[in-house]
Protein backbone atom coordinates (compact mmCIF):
# COMPACT_ATOMS: atom_id res chain seq x y z
CA UNK A 1 0.00 0.00 0.00
CA UNK A 2 0.99 3.37 -0.77
CA UNK A 3 -0.22 6.84 0.22
CA UNK A 4 -3.42 4.80 1.62
CA UNK A 5 -4.62 3.37 -1.92
CA UNK A 6 -3.95 -0.10 -2.50
CA UNK A 7 -2.61 -0.94 -6.06
CA UNK A 8 -4.97 -3.55 -6.46
CA UNK A 9 -8.24 -1.61 -6.47
CA UNK A 10 -6.99 0.89 -9.16
CA UNK A 11 -7.64 -1.56 -12.26
CA UNK A 12 -10.33 -3.09 -10.36
CA UNK A 13 -14.12 -2.59 -11.67
CA UNK A 14 -17.58 -3.10 -9.87
CA UNK A 15 -20.26 -4.36 -11.13
CA UNK A 16 -23.54 -2.20 -10.17
CA UNK A 17 -26.20 -3.83 -11.76
CA UNK A 18 -27.73 -4.05 -15.04
CA UNK A 19 -29.56 -1.42 -17.92
CA UNK A 20 -33.60 -2.89 -17.95
CA UNK A 21 -33.45 -0.72 -21.39
CA UNK A 22 -30.36 -2.93 -23.13
CA UNK A 23 -29.51 -5.83 -20.16
CA UNK A 24 -26.19 -4.73 -20.78
CA UNK A 25 -24.06 -4.98 -17.12
CA UNK A 26 -23.09 -1.55 -15.42
CA UNK A 27 -19.56 -1.09 -14.43
CA UNK A 28 -18.09 1.45 -11.95
CA UNK A 29 -14.50 1.96 -12.78
CA UNK A 30 -10.82 3.00 -12.87
CA UNK A 31 -10.58 5.11 -16.49
CA UNK A 32 -7.47 6.86 -18.08
CA UNK A 33 -9.14 9.91 -16.31
CA UNK A 34 -10.16 8.61 -13.45
CA UNK A 35 -13.18 6.96 -11.98
CA UNK A 36 -16.04 6.47 -14.41
CA UNK A 37 -19.31 4.23 -15.53
CA UNK A 38 -19.14 1.82 -18.43
CA UNK A 39 -22.46 0.61 -20.16
CA UNK A 40 -21.87 -3.10 -21.65
CA UNK A 41 -18.58 -5.13 -22.11
CA UNK A 42 -15.12 -3.98 -23.53
CA UNK A 43 -14.54 -7.16 -25.17
CA UNK A 44 -18.25 -6.87 -27.33
CA UNK A 45 -16.21 -5.38 -30.76
CA UNK A 46 -19.51 -4.93 -32.53
CA UNK A 47 -21.07 -3.11 -29.92
CA UNK A 48 -19.11 -0.55 -28.31
CA UNK A 49 -19.92 0.23 -24.25
CA UNK A 50 -21.10 4.00 -23.14
CA UNK A 51 -18.89 5.66 -20.73
CA UNK A 52 -20.23 8.47 -18.42
CA UNK A 53 -18.87 9.92 -15.32
CA UNK A 54 -19.26 8.89 -11.50
CA UNK A 55 -22.02 11.58 -10.15
CA UNK A 56 -20.57 14.33 -8.27
CA UNK A 57 -19.31 12.90 -4.98
CA UNK A 58 -20.10 9.56 -5.83
CA UNK A 59 -16.83 6.61 -5.28
CA UNK A 60 -16.59 3.48 -7.56
CA UNK A 61 -17.24 1.66 -3.60
CA UNK A 62 -20.20 3.05 -3.43
CA UNK A 63 -22.29 4.85 -6.51
CA UNK A 64 -25.41 3.09 -6.85
CA UNK A 65 -27.81 1.88 -9.86
CA UNK A 66 -30.28 4.50 -10.08
CA UNK A 67 -27.34 6.90 -9.74
CA UNK A 68 -25.49 5.21 -12.76
CA UNK A 69 -28.73 5.30 -14.91
CA UNK A 70 -28.87 8.65 -14.11
CA UNK A 71 -25.66 9.26 -15.71
CA UNK A 72 -26.40 7.86 -18.99
CA UNK A 73 -29.29 9.33 -19.92
CA UNK A 74 -26.65 11.91 -20.78
CA UNK A 75 -26.02 13.42 -23.26
CA UNK A 76 -29.62 15.09 -23.30
CA UNK A 77 -30.99 17.09 -25.98
CA UNK A 78 -32.57 20.52 -24.31
CA UNK A 79 -33.75 21.93 -26.90
CA UNK A 80 -33.38 24.10 -30.30
CA UNK A 81 -31.39 27.02 -30.97
CA UNK A 82 -33.68 30.18 -32.55
CA UNK A 83 -31.83 28.34 -36.06
CA UNK A 84 -32.75 25.35 -35.36
CA UNK A 85 -29.55 23.66 -34.12
CA UNK A 86 -29.74 20.83 -31.18
CA UNK A 87 -28.67 21.60 -27.98
CA UNK A 88 -27.15 18.45 -26.08
CA UNK A 89 -26.00 19.05 -22.14
CA UNK A 90 -23.41 16.82 -20.97
CA UNK A 91 -20.70 16.13 -18.33
CA UNK A 92 -17.09 16.25 -20.08
CA UNK A 93 -13.34 15.74 -18.66
CA UNK A 94 -14.20 20.02 -17.57
CA UNK A 95 -17.29 19.73 -16.03
CA UNK A 96 -20.53 19.88 -17.41
CA UNK A 97 -21.59 21.67 -21.04
CA UNK A 98 -23.81 22.60 -24.06
CA UNK A 99 -22.90 21.37 -27.16
CA UNK A 100 -24.20 23.48 -30.32
CA UNK A 101 -22.92 21.85 -33.35
CA UNK A 102 -18.91 22.00 -32.66
CA UNK A 103 -19.40 25.04 -30.13
CA UNK A 104 -19.23 23.92 -26.44
CA UNK A 105 -20.41 26.00 -23.90
CA UNK A 106 -19.38 25.17 -19.97
CA UNK A 107 -22.36 25.52 -18.20
CA UNK A 108 -20.99 25.57 -14.89
CA UNK A 109 -22.47 25.36 -11.65
CA UNK A 110 -25.62 24.08 -13.86
CA UNK A 111 -26.79 20.30 -14.19
CA UNK A 112 -26.90 18.80 -17.32
CA UNK A 113 -30.06 16.81 -16.13
CA UNK A 114 -32.01 20.07 -14.90
CA UNK A 115 -30.63 22.51 -17.14
CA UNK A 116 -33.78 24.48 -18.90
CA UNK A 117 -33.71 25.45 -22.06
CA UNK A 118 -33.64 29.41 -21.56
CA UNK A 119 -30.77 29.13 -19.38
CA UNK A 120 -28.95 26.98 -22.37
CA UNK A 121 -30.13 29.73 -24.65
CA UNK A 122 -28.74 32.48 -22.70
CA UNK A 123 -25.33 30.77 -22.05
CA UNK A 124 -24.60 30.06 -25.65
CA UNK A 125 -25.98 33.67 -26.45
CA UNK A 126 -23.13 34.89 -24.68
CA UNK A 127 -20.47 32.61 -25.61
CA UNK A 128 -21.53 33.81 -28.94
CA UNK A 129 -20.98 37.32 -28.09
CA UNK A 130 -17.51 36.71 -26.52
CA UNK A 131 -16.24 34.82 -29.59
CA UNK A 132 -17.85 37.71 -31.77
CA UNK A 133 -15.91 39.93 -29.67
CA UNK A 134 -12.37 37.63 -30.28
CA UNK A 135 -13.10 38.08 -33.95
CA UNK A 136 -11.96 41.71 -35.35
CA UNK A 137 -11.46 40.67 -39.01
CA UNK A 138 -11.69 38.16 -40.91
CA UNK A 139 -10.43 38.40 -44.25
CA UNK A 140 -12.05 34.98 -45.67
CA UNK A 141 -8.76 32.96 -46.27
CA UNK A 142 -7.79 31.53 -43.27
CA UNK A 143 -6.11 34.86 -41.85
CA UNK A 144 -7.99 36.64 -39.39
CA UNK A 145 -7.40 39.17 -36.67
CA UNK A 146 -8.34 38.41 -33.37
CA UNK A 147 -9.27 39.55 -29.65
CA UNK A 148 -6.89 37.35 -27.56
CA UNK A 149 -5.51 36.77 -23.84
CA UNK A 150 -2.49 39.14 -24.05
CA UNK A 151 -4.08 41.64 -26.57
CA UNK A 152 -5.06 41.64 -30.36
CA UNK A 153 -2.87 39.59 -32.90
CA UNK A 154 -2.93 38.29 -36.42
CA UNK A 155 -3.33 34.50 -37.16
CA UNK A 156 -3.28 31.92 -40.03
CA UNK A 157 -4.29 29.28 -37.84
CA UNK A 158 -0.90 28.17 -38.29
CA UNK A 159 1.35 31.16 -37.47
CA UNK A 160 0.44 34.10 -34.87
CA UNK A 161 1.76 38.02 -35.75
CA UNK A 162 1.94 40.86 -33.00
CA UNK A 163 0.10 43.82 -33.45
CA UNK A 164 2.22 46.71 -33.21
CA UNK A 165 1.48 48.96 -30.43
CA UNK A 166 1.64 51.83 -33.04
CA UNK A 167 -1.35 50.50 -35.31
CA UNK A 168 -5.31 50.09 -34.91
CA UNK A 169 -6.12 46.28 -34.72
CA UNK A 170 -9.40 47.29 -36.45
CA UNK A 171 -7.60 49.30 -39.22
CA UNK A 172 -5.52 46.19 -40.45
CA UNK A 173 -5.94 45.57 -43.90
CA UNK A 174 -5.51 42.57 -45.51
CA UNK A 175 -2.19 43.34 -47.33
CA UNK A 176 -0.50 44.89 -44.03
CA UNK A 177 -2.01 41.21 -41.91
CA UNK A 178 -0.19 39.05 -44.62
CA UNK A 179 3.37 41.15 -44.09
CA UNK A 180 2.88 41.01 -40.18
CA UNK A 181 2.72 37.46 -40.66
CA UNK A 182 5.54 36.63 -43.51
CA UNK A 183 7.84 38.64 -40.80
CA UNK A 184 7.20 37.07 -38.09
CA UNK A 185 9.28 33.65 -37.75
CA UNK A 186 7.69 30.62 -37.85
CA UNK A 187 7.83 29.01 -34.54
CA UNK A 188 10.80 26.81 -33.84
CA UNK A 189 10.38 22.97 -32.32
CA UNK A 190 9.83 23.43 -28.46
CA UNK A 191 13.45 22.42 -27.12
CA UNK A 192 14.92 23.13 -23.88
CA UNK A 193 15.54 26.74 -23.20
CA UNK A 194 19.54 27.14 -22.83
CA UNK A 195 19.92 30.84 -21.80
CA UNK A 196 21.93 32.54 -24.54
CA UNK A 197 24.54 35.48 -23.54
Amino acid sequence: KSGGIDRSSVGESREIGTDPKTGKPILARFGRYGPMLQLGNTDDKDDKPQFAPLPAGARITTVTLDQALEMFKLPRLVGETKDGKAIKANIGRFGPYIQIDKLFVSIKPEDPHTITLDTALELYDAKLKAEAEKNIADFGDGIKVLNGRYGPYITDGKKNAKIPKTEDPKGISHERAKELLADTPAKKARTRRTKAK
